[in-house]
């Protein structure tokens, strides 16, 4: 286990040593930039010396192998990946998928709270990023499992074949550095590519730093030309003039030595602006004044002159003592300075020139205007690391960044000025381009992987076949045979063929010493007689076991017959209170109304073939045969499972012209539940295309009815046993798609009970077809009305004024029953068990009586007898939920009429009313449909609000039992309380009550979730 760590020794050092060296050195080849995911294969040593050495040796050699990592972000991923791996644990080669989908949530979660803001801010790039860094892992994981196969211990190599060593041990030591020359062919790519275009960019830049520079050197060399001729040419002359020069310029002035504009001149001036005014705050005076050199100012608003943006170029001027005596002053418009400026065409995301205050002069791809301070983005300051700075690929030198990896940055200066020329490239390009070839990089690798390890064994095999073919033939011989042959071997040496003489004298010695055993023949015939007693003694044996599997069939029958009470009564409470609904809903809420009752009736059924499967096996089964329309039978078949087709996007065809005027004799139930299953099976194992149900007429009047899927297919070997109980085609199948393997299996019962038969053909990967055959003597034809498939409803039932008793322990059926029959003019009573009947029936006479069969302290039966030994002779219903119990005992004389759960309002009313009328027949009453009555009232929301309230009292019980220690009863409490809250909807509370039950089953009484479902149930009192 990787908690535990391996002792020291020689051998491990230089494991340890060669896979921290191999390590480190594959992790200097990762490319150190914030925006590309790491190809950090050296990580595959930290997992080797994790998983074969222990969580001791792993520590310094973590501390080694990622220390190129310590500024990447590569670092916390390598980290979270050790993580996972410890998590796991030895059980991470059966759970690798599972650990790499750990991983990819937990890297996406890490990376969206460390990534540079150009990963996080793009849901795109953080799952690329997140993707490809799981990527990595999966390929790394992947590695080490297989290194970790070619590295055996010593121990797992006695196991191997020495085709499997030797071919091992040469992809080891071929696959590791060609993977390290991978990752140094993708490290050097991507450097390369990046400084190449990173060098073209700044080629481009300089080229125009020179442009602009040149337009500022000219614009000195005028100025500074035009201040030296003021004393041979007039002010009023010379500013003209000198504007005129180029369109830039915008105005000139002449100031005096204090700083006041002497001479101005600008085009247009308006009637505001005159001479007089003062610049000696202006820096393109007061810096002329302070140095005495020309000079060129930073970008500001005009005044008085106009809201242009401009910058100064000024030159001081001087007396003949050569005293400082004003500054000739030209302003520079940068609208037109824009104009002037053409840069090459390059597609540079951001080109932008700014003076000392970061106000932009000039700019491209940019909408923002002049003279405002300005930056590409949030996080658009210089990243103050520099990348790949000692890099032998980057020809370009250290690279920056932003601090958002969003931007490439390229910065010159300007001068005269001292401005900044600066260049923001996006990273969308190399972002895209370097994962493109991280991804190349690790199929190659992985694919390389894979081919080295078939190679090697391709290989070595051509040396070992000789050693196989000796040691098959050696394996191949019996003493009985003759020695055999010097086999003849395509490659050899003198080992090989020392060792086949020598196999072949070893031979004739144990043929020697096999005569000799024939002598001792007559001790074999003795062990053979005791063989035999022991023969007879394991029969009689055999003859109890089989006894005893008798003994448990029974045993199951029971269980069985149990299992049927504790479903059915939930389906009847559920039947019950939906059709209670029906009564007042809308016409759409009526339709999810109806849809309930339909797939709570479906349930039953299915319920029901579950419990039929005993049946079979007893060759209990029962069948209720008629005529069934077939084209309305698959019309209404289709409808129901298109729906399920087209959610999982498949495609339902169904052709069924052959059925037009078509008629089968089967129960409608059977035959539609073996449909059902064929095509539910086809929806399941069929991901993409289209499920075919195709109705056949043969020549000889059969029916075929196919259904054909385009799913996984069926082996041919697996298929001879696809109709036997609880077994699927594969043992994977119901891992991946579910089931118990019971529905084939029906499905053949029940078609040979009809006297049908059920055909299966398939190919893998193509899909399979299975058809169910009808016989000819059951179809007929169709020639006039058309028999209907579904009931018509039943009439109204009204009963006459009787006392009515209700017998049963579960208080949601007792409430049902008394929802069923509030119209009635009845007066009921209730009890919850056969001692509180007999305590009533003492007390009180009652013309009806309804008994649950199945009950605590006094069952329906053993009740029944003692009302009848008291004298009670009114009218008993038997109410069952036992589909094994047999109708002769239910209808015994103790019972007038018997009614199997679930059941329908119209088949209680129906039953009260044979029971009142004395037209009684000695059978099981059959179920019939509801009236569909609109005067019923609904009572759920009462019924859960008075079983709300009683809940503190089952709190109060439960704490009594608890204190008391009565196991028993606080058992029966949690039973009932889990069932009747899951009918009420309260599944938390259910929950816990099944949760707690289950513990006390197994002998152990959970006072932590006692005390947790007492706490629910206060509170869900409150609500």
């Amino acid at each position: 286990m990787v908690w535990q760590h391996k002792a020291l020794s020689l051998r491990r050092i230089r494991y340890w040593l060669l896979l921290v060296l191999l390590g480190t050195l594959a992790n200097m080849t990762i490319i150190d930039l914030p925006f590309v995911v790491p190809f950090s294969i050296g990580n595959v040593a930290l997992f080797l010396i994790l998983r074969r050495l222990g969580l001791f040796w792993l520590v310094p050699a973590a501390g080694l192998i990622l220390l190129p990592l310590w500024q990447n972000l590569a670092l916390t991923a390598s980290l979270l990946q050790l993580l996972v791996l410890l998590c796991f644990n030895d059980r991470i080669r059966q759970y690798s998928f599972a650990a790499i989908a750990l991983y990819a949530f937990s890297c996406t979660v890490l990376f969206s709270l460390t990534a540079p803001f150009k990963i996080t801010s793009e849901p795109f790039y953080l799952l690329l990023y997140a993707g490809l860094s799981t990527a990595v892992f999966a390929f790394c994981l992947r590695a080490m499992l297989i290194l970790d196969t070619l590295t055996a211990s010593a121990s797992h190599e006695q196991q191997q074949s020495l085709t499997q060593q030797l071919s091992h041990r040469v992809a080891m030591y071929s696959s590791i550095p060609s993977t390290l020359l991978i990752a140094l062919v993708l490290h050097g790519a991507t450097a390369l590519d990046v400084s190449r275009y990173l060098q073209r960019y700044s080629d481009e830049q300089a080229q125009l730093a020179k442009q602009i520079s040149g337009h500022l050197t000219g614009y000195l060399t005028q100025v500074v030309l035009a201040g030296k001729i003021l004393d041979i040419v007039s002010p009023s002359a010379l500013l003209p003039a000198l504007t005129a020069q180029r369109a830039e310029f915008s105005s000139a002035l002449i100031t005096d030595a204090e700083g006041k504009v002497q001479h101005f001149y600008k085009a247009d001036l308006p009637e505001t602006a005159k001479p007089g005014s003062s610049v000696a705050d202006r820096s393109y005076f007061t810096e002329p004044r302070r140095t005495g050199l020309p000079y060129i100012s930073d970008t500001f608003l005009g005044r008085n002159l106009g809201q242009d943006q401009l910058f100064a170029v000024s030159t001081p001027l001087t007396d003949t003592k050569a005293a400082f005596s004003g500054v000739l002053e030209v302003s520079v418009n940068l609208s037109e300075l824009t104009k002037a400026i053409s840069p090459t065409d390059l597609e540079i995301s951001h080109r932008v020139l700014l003076d000392h205050q970061q106000k932009k002069i000039w700019g491209t791809s940019d909408d923002r205007p002049l003279g405002q301070i300005w930056s590409v983005s949030s996080q658009s300051d210089p990243d103050p690391r520099e990348y790949l700075r000692n890099n032998w690929f980057n020809s370009f030198g250290p690279i920056m960044l932003t601090e958002n990896a969003a931007h490439f940055l390229l910065k010159n200066y300007v001068s005269p000025g001292q401005w900044q020329l600066k260049y923001f490239i996006d990273t969308d390009s190399f972002i895209q381009r370097y994962h493109v070839f991280l991804a190349l990089a690790m199929v190659v690798a992985m694919l390389l992987l894979e081919a080295i390890t078939a190679l090697s064994r391709a290989f070595v095999s051509r040396y070992t076949t000789a050693l196989e073919q000796l040691a098959h033939s050696a394996s191949a011989w019996q003493p009985d045979d003759p020695p055999q042959p010097r086999p003849l071997l395509h490659q050899s040496a003198i080992e090989i063929d020392t060792l086949a003489l020598t196999i072949s004298d070893m031979q004739h010695r144990v043929r020697a010493s096999r005569r000799g055993m024939y002598q001792s023949m007559q001790q074999i015939v003795t062990l053979n007689n005791e063989l035999e007693q022991r023969v007879s003694h394991r029969t009689e044996e055999l003859r109890h076991e089989r006894d005893r599997a008798t003994q448990l069939a029974a045993i199951k029958t029971r269980f069985l017959a149990n299992m049927s009470h504790e479903i059915r009564t939930p389906i009847t409470v559920i039947k019950g209170f939906t059709e209670q609904l029906a009564g007042r809903l809308t016409a759409t809420d009526l339709v999810l109304i109806n849809r309930i009752q339909q797939n709570t009736e479906h349930l039953q059924r299915l319920v029901d073939d579950i419990l039929d499967t005993a049946k079979i096996d007893e060759g209990k089964m029962s069948l209720e045969l008629q005529a069934v329309p077939l084209k309305e039978f698959i019309q209404l078949l289709t409808d129901n499972v298109g729906s399920l087709a087209a959610k999982k996007g498949l495609t339902l065809k169904v052709n069924n012209d052959n059925a037009d005027g078509l008629s089968l004799t089967a129960d409608p139930f059977r035959l539609r539940q073996i449909l059902l299953n064929l095509l539910s099976n086809a929806i399941k194992f069929t991901a993409s295309g289209q499920i075919t149900l195709k109705i056949l007429a043969c020549n000889d009047g059969s029916i075929n009815i196919a259904v054909i899927d385009q799913g996984i297919g069926i082996q041919q070997e697996q298929q001879a046993h696809l109709f036997s109980a609880f077994t699927q085609a594969d043992s994977s199948t119901s891992r991946h798609y579910g089931g118990t393997g019971l529905g084939l299996y029906i499905c053949r019962q029940l078609a040979e009970a009809m006297q049908m038969q059920i055909m299966v053909s398939s190919a893998i990967g193509v899909g399979s077809t299975f058809t169910l055959q009808v016989p000819a003597h059951l179809v007929s034809t169709i020639h006039e009305d058309k028999p209907e498939l579904e009931q018509k409803s039943a009439p109204a039932v009204l009963l006459r004024s009787a006392r009515l008793l209700v017998v049963d322990d579960v208080a949601d059926i007792r409430a049902l029953i008394a929802s069923y029959l509030e119209l009635q003019p009845l007066t009921l009573s209730f009890a919850e068990n056969g001692l509180a009947a007999l305590e009533l029936c003492r007390q009180h006479s009652f013309d009806l009586i309804i008994m649950d069969q199945q009950m605590p302290e006094l069952d329906g039966m053993a009740a029944a007898r003692q009302l009848r030994d008291m004298g009670v002779l009114c009218p008993i219903l038997s109410l069952s939920a036992d589909v094994f119990e047999e109708p002769a005992k239910q209808l015994s004389d103790l019972f007038t009429l018997t009614m199997t759960k679930p059941f329908s309002r119209q088949q209680l009313l129906e039953a009260l009313a044979h029971m009142q009328s004395g037209d009684l027949t000695r059978e099981t009453l059959q179920i019939s449909t509801d009236d569909g009555s609109s005067t019923l009232k609904e009572t759920d929301d009462e019924l859960l609000h008075e079983y709300r309230r009683s809940l503190p009292s089952h709190a109060e019980t439960i704490q009594r039992l608890m204190n008391t220690q009565e196991l028993d009863k606080l058992n029966r409490l949690l039973h009932q309380i889990k069932g009747t809250t899951a009918c009420f909807g309260l599944d938390d509370i259910s929950a816990l009550a099944a949760a707690a039950h289950g513990a006390l089953k197994a002998g152990t009484m959970d006072e932590e979730l006692l005390g947790a479902l007492i706490d629910k149930l206060y509170t869900a009192a409150q609500q």
